[in-house]
């Protein structure tokens, strides 16, 4: 029988739902996923919303299977990087103005 091998982001797809779906389960709602590829190493820009207000995480991998397997790994361990997203911190505040 012939190996099955997965389609091209097949991994990818796989990873990033997994990792949305654990981070959704500790209360916190990923909001955009950007990716910067190619022309440099893949990097995922993953937007959320959390107790804490916007939250942002760079993401990188060696290709774009290995970031969704970077991003759900992380999701696991309960250590996404996650930094204070300013410019939405900014764009709500004028808002409420």
């Amino acid at each position: 029988m012939a190996k099955v091998t997965a389609a091209p982001g097949e991994q990818f797809g796989r990873g990033l739902y997994s990792a949305v779906e654990l981070l959704f389960k500790a209360n916190i709602v990923v909001t955009a996923v950007n990716i910067k590829y190619p022309g440099i190493d893949p990097l995922l820009i993953v937007k959320a919303k959390t107790t804490e207000g916007a939250k942002i995480a760079f993401i990188g991998g060696k290709s774009l299977d290995g970031c969704g397997n970077n991003f759900h790994k992380l999701a696991v361990e309960r250590s996404v990087p996650w930094k204070e997203d300013e410019w939405e911190m900014k764009r709500l505040a004028e808002n409420q103005e």
